[in-house]
């Protein structure tokens, strides 16, 4: 149906999409399409394209048309979308079109120029493409860098927590909550192209509500409490604007910009260059706007300054209307007549659904039919609810159709008692749908959830039904357990009361530490801050007054402190009563791999990560838990990108981070990501359906994408549709006034101007909350229609009475209307219970939880079975020795544990051992690395063997032991002579020195995070007593000449890297001589053969250093220096380089030595 206002006019064409699609060898296009490919096209155009009714389709076919008919070339025509994703698709299509069309002769064959190529991006990207091109025109750098949602987030927190603004006492919110009310008031401005004095300007006249008489008439003496709430929030705009302003100014000092700020300025240039509209409607004559009903205020401003009265054709569903939390307004496919026609425009359709079987199609349409002002089409009649219901869209909307030839398909519904049950249910049904799939009939599918929160819950019974299944997005990806161990493990070595996080550690795979042994752990953190230290006598009561009000209660008893202090404590301590002595075990090697890492902290973030994950075998782990490989079909590789995709997933993330902050620290990147677990804002990242896992996605996140099977699960009261959170709409806290927004007018309305008295007031604001109740209903209507709608083939609805409410929820609305329509089963609308039926204690889970689950006697029998062949090899390797031969070919596999172990764990087992036999019958030596480090020349030449063996097959080694203490004193001598927190003691450091051992009385103290104010009593006192060692010291007094240099010198054909810790200058008998300096906070040597150790690389510091700086190595000393013990070494002589290289020869080259002879 056409729009009234407008008229179609015929035009003369040559070549009709009927030729066009047989010439390429296209199925027909439908009549429908065929007035959208065939437009006019001299003159703007809107389509009304329903959801999987082939727009990407009739869009590219009409590029064709326009030129085979000489309307248009390639580059004369622009393609806007929302997703990159979209985009590709979009251009893809029309390049190989515009191929096709050439090779039969329809149109000029495009040259490889990409001028010449026709041009498809998001709106967001055109946007940047004109602040690039253009920005010096308003006087902006184009170089700016297009900051996330938490990097934004980051930064404006920094502005609100730097202000000393009292007027945000009054406001009473905390500091995170303050920060996401000036987001989103910064974000409404530039969305709606409004300044801070337009709305200072509202908030001045909105205050003046309080001076109105009460009412007409007497009686009440007091303001309504309602209105006094109302000129409150609305008053707080003022401090938040003032913050708005220092957030935008910080922005544009860092040459920082968001989407929004780049649509606005790409807006200003328009408005303020005459001359760049004129380029760019000549640059494009054809314009196609994608998923028009998406797009914000200052989209369509733009688009239509550049190319309004031009040929621009909008295609947009008002149905699938669902962003406008985010900005988008449904009012612009009302609006685009008026902003591109002047008034007036063609409307066509497209109502036929290519995507959806018959039934999934027709329980869409009945959800849409309220907001629907058509008459149903003839295939939907029968279902069709006809209203003419506020909120709708003013365009004539129709139903959509089914295809000829679709699929009647499967809609099915089930309302559960418990969650819990609903759940069961759910993975039960999908089991059942996916039992059907085969390698040439994979079938996708999808869990779609209104909101996040309830995604763990439907994932853990898909995976106990035995269904593979993934979370989409970030939320997806923070949520698997692999890169919450990793995220964890973070928060351990940075943060000293990360309780929680160390507790996850402690019960992963990696170390699974009983509840019982986490009881003692407590009691350990308990014991210390009663006794102030391992080795103190227990504190006084006036010391325990003074702590206590000297620490925080949770500073008191640190569990990562305790696991400090359980490492280093001796076997009989009594603070280790309470563990097992598994969990002791477990327990401290836990603390030396924390303890390891953490030193490793001044990492770049990407490094850190991936020892994390080597330390605690998640490489290995998600190989095992994915089972490694599905089908034998499946490639070596395929299962590892497969295995990996989550931990590639947070690399990918981290680099994102880097790219945008400017610090690029753990502790800016820990608090990005503990936004984004907070706030959830970040877009799923979008991927393709998944044949081989169920994806879990919300409703928002799901439109544009479609799976042959889908369940909606937590269709209820109050969930799906979603309890109204709008309330006094635009007067709540922080909020832009809704008569500046560009859409005011499909906005409900509060008539706050004309009101005589605070009684009109009040009245009129009982009318606005209702409307806006209601219009919050539509667009949750609206969420329904796209969840339904990405379903092919297969549609389960699911809701449940109880969850963890005291009252039960009653099936959804759009639930009940399906069942009153006949589409679904009757459902039963009240619960058979007065109380909550899930009882909490009902029943008991493991925790620890089993790292092998269900697949415990699999992989036990898998094990066994390695290790029969392993003997078995072992037999026959010895009897060959012998000189004996066995005729039995060894011991076979039992066949009952063969039997029980799948064939694809046999064939890798077999490959193992093929591969540890071929290791054995060849030359396995490696490669000399090219780099070596001076504390691992000690390594090379007293053990090179074991060298080249852990480099052969790397394995996660011993870490050592570095105590915080250590750690605060480096990074106090290193801010002390200003420079950066280093890592002299870290990267470049053997074993031995960062071990911290117990002295002779059994007493070690608890560490300490760098520039951390947490440490014990103890602590804090031995941190001073090494400071006050240091200040009396020789070097206490001087000023370095270098410090933490880094040298690279070439030694025995290899580089050598020598980093040193600092290095003093002094002047005898007039010549600049230079002293070597390490320190160490740890054990001073015992032993002749450990003092050797240390004369080794203090040798190649001397020779290093000497050759770096050009002089004599006479000219430079070294030195260890011990500030613990207050002990310096000085080696009485050193090796020189030609009997260090010498030592390296005769270790590397030596028979059996694991390295190959060069």
């Amino acid at each position: 149906m056409h729009d009234p206002h407008c008229s179609a006019g015929e035009l003369p064409m040559t070549t009709t999409a009927y030729e066009i699609a047989d010439a390429i060898g296209k199925p027909p296009p439908t009549a429908e399409q065929v007035l959208v490919i065939e437009s006019d096209p001299h003159t703007p155009s809107l389509v009304i394209a329903g959801a999987g009714s082939g727009k990407t389709e009739t869009m590219a076919n009409r590029v064709l048309w326009l030129v085979a008919n000489g309307h248009a070339q390639p580059s004369d025509i622009l393609g806007l979308t929302f997703t990159r994703k979209a985009a590709g698709e979009l251009a893809e299509r029309i390049t190989q079109r515009l191929d096709q069309l050439a090779d039969v002769g329809l149109a000029q064959r495009r040259s490889d120029d990409l001028l010449d190529q026709p041009t498809v991006s998001t709106y967001n990207s055109f946007a940047s493409s004109i602040v690039s091109e253009r920005s010096l025109l308003v006087g902006r750098e184009p170089n700016s860098v297009i900051i996330d949602e938490s990097t934004a987030w980051r930064l404006a927190r920094s502005i609100v927590a730097s202000s000393d603004d009292e007027r945000l006492i009054g406001i009473d919110k905390g500091v995170n909550r303050i920060t996401d009310l000036v987001l989103h008031l910064e974000r409404s401005l530039r969305e709606n192209v409004r300044s801070t004095e337009d709305v200072s300007a509202v908030v001045h006249d909105f205050e003046r509500l309080l001076d109105l008489p009460i009412s007409e008439k007497p009686g009440k003496k007091t303001p309504y409490a309602a209105l006094v709430t109302a000129v409150r929030d609305v008053g707080a705009l003022s401090p938040l604007l003032d913050l708005v302003e220092r957030y935008s100014s910080e922005k544009r000092r860092r040459g920082f910009m968001e989407f929004s700020d780049q649509v606005a300025l790409a807006l200003e240039i328009c408005r303020r260059s005459p001359s760049t509209v004129s380029d760019y409607r000549a640059r494009y004559k054809y314009v196609l706007l994608d998923e028009y009903q998406d797009t914000s205020v200052v989209q369509t401003w733009l688009l239509s300054t550049l190319f309004s009265q031009q040929s621009v054709m909008a295609v947009g569903d008002p149905h699938q209307s669902i962003y406008g939390w985010r900005g988008a307004s449904a009012d612009n496919l009302d609006q685009f007549a008026r902003q591109f026609a002047g008034g007036t425009c063609k409307t066509l359709s497209l109502l036929t659904s290519w995507r959806n079987a018959k039934r999934v199609l027709d329980a869409a349409n009945r959800v849409v039919g309220p907001l629907s002002n058509a008459a149903a089409s003839d295939q939907a009649s029968e279902q069709a609810v006809v209203a003419d219901a506020p909120g709708a869209s003013a365009q004539d909307v129709q139903l959509l159709g089914p295809r000829p030839g679709a699929p009647d398909g499967t809609v099915s519904a089930y309302m559960a008692e418990t969650i819990t049950e609903e759940a069961a249910f759910l993975a039960d049904w999908m089991a059942e749908q996916l039992a059907t799939a085969t390698t040439e009939n994979p079938i996708t599918a999808a869990v779609i959830c209104r909101n996040r929160s309830t995604m763990p819950l439907f994932a853990e019974a898909l995976t106990a039904r035995g269904v593979p299944n993934r979370i989409l997005g970030l939320g997806g990806l923070l949520s698997s357990s692999e890169v919450i161990d990793i995220v964890s493990m973070l928060r351990c070595i940075w943060f000293t009361d990360a309780g929680s996080a160390l507790i996850r550690i402690l019960t992963s795979p990696r170390w699974r530490l009983g509840v019982s042994d986490l009881a003692a752990l407590h009691s350990a953190a308990r014991w210390l801050s009663a006794h102030g230290g391992i080795g103190q006598q227990p504190l006084s009561d006036e010391q325990n007054e003074a702590k206590r009000h000297s620490l925080a209660p949770e500073d008191s008893v640190s569990l990562i402190d305790a696991l400090d202090s359980v490492q280093d404590a001796p076997d009989n301590h009594p603070m280790l009563r309470g563990f097992s002595d598994a969990g002791l075990s477990r327990a401290r090697d836990a603390a030396r791999t924390i303890a390891a890492i953490r030193t490793r902290s001044s990492l770049g973030i990407a490094d850190l990560v991936r020892i994390i994950e080597k330390e605690l075998r998640l490489d290995l782990e998600v190989l095992a838990v994915t089972g490694y490989r599905k089908q034998t079909q499946q490639s070596v590789r395929e299962a590892l990108i497969h295995a990996r995709r989550n931990l590639d997933a947070l690399y990918d993330l981290i680099a994102h981070f880097l790219a945008v902050d400017e610090e690029g620290t753990l502790a800016s990147f820990l608090a990005w990501i503990e936004h984004a677990e907070q706030q959830d804002s970040m877009a799923a990242r979008p991927e393709a359906p998944d044949p081989n896992a169920v994806q879990l996605i919300t409703a928002h996140g799901s439109k544009g994408l479609e799976w042959d099977v889908v369940a909606v699960p937590r269709l209820v009261e109050g969930e799906f549709p979603a309890a109204s959170r709008t309330g006094d709409g635009w007067l709540r806290l922080g909020q832009l006034p809704d008569e500046l927004k560009g859409d005011a007018n499909s906005l409900p309305q509060l008539d706050w101007r004309n009101a005589e008295t605070q009684q009109e007031f009040i009245e009129s604001l009982a009318a606005y909350k209702q409307e806006s109740k209601d219009h919050r209903g539509y667009e949750e209507r609206r969420l329904m229609y796209v969840a339904v709608t990405r379903a092919r083939d297969a549609l389960l609805l699911t809701g449940s009475f109880w969850a963890g409410q005291t009252k039960p929820k009653g099936p959804s609305p759009f639930l009940l209307e399906l069942a009153d329509a006949g589409m679904i089963a009757a459902l039963p609308e009240q619960s058979e219970y007065d109380e909550n039926p899930i009882d909490p204690h009902s029943s008991a889970d493991l925790w620890p939880a089993d790292p092998l689950g269900a697949r415990r006697p699999v992989v036990e029998a898998a094990a066994a079975a390695v290790v029969n062949q392993l003997r078995d090899a072992e037999l026959r390797h010895s009897a060959l020795n012998d000189g004996q031969q066995r005729d039995d070919g060894g011991q076979p596999v039992d066949d009952d544990i063969r039997a029980r172990i799948p064939d694809n764990l046999l064939t890798d087992i077999d490959l193992l051992l093929a591969e540890r036999a071929a290791n054995q019958r060849r030359n396995t030596d490696l490669e000399l690395p090219d780099r070596i480090t001076a504390s691992r020349f000690k390594d090379f030449v007293t053990g090179s063997q074991e060298v080249a063996n852990s480099m052969r097959r790397p394995v996660p080694q011993k870490p050592f032991t570095q105590t915080r203490l250590g750690t605060q004193f480096h990074a106090w001598v290193e801010e002390r002579y200003a420079t950066p927190r280093g890592t002299a003691d870290t990267l470049d450091a053997s074993v031995f020195e960062l071990d911290e051992e117990a002295d002779e009385n059994g007493s070690i103290v608890m560490g300490a995070e760098p520039n951390a104010n947490r440490g014990s009593v103890a602590e804090t006192s031995a941190f001073e007593q090494l400071k006050a060692t240091f200040e009396a010291s020789p070097w206490g007094g001087r000023e370095p000449h270098e410090v933490e240099r880094e040298i690279h010198i070439r030694f025995a054909g290899r580089t050598l890297i020598c980093k040193i810790d600092a290095v003093y200058s002094s002047m005898i008998d007039g010549e600049e001589h230079f002293d070597v300096v390490d320190w160490k906070t740890g054990k001073v040597p015992r032993t002749d053969q450990e003092r050797a150790d240390r004369q080794l690389q203090l040798a190649l510091y001397r020779i290093a250093y000497a050759e770096w700086k050009g002089v004599p190595t006479d000219r430079v000393s070294v030195a260890l220096y011990y500030v613990g013990a207050d002990t310096i070494i000085r080696p009485e002589s050193l090796p020189g380089r030609a009997e260090l290289e010498a030592m390296w020869i005769d270790a590397v080259t030596a028979p059996n030595s694991g390295w190959k002879r060069e």
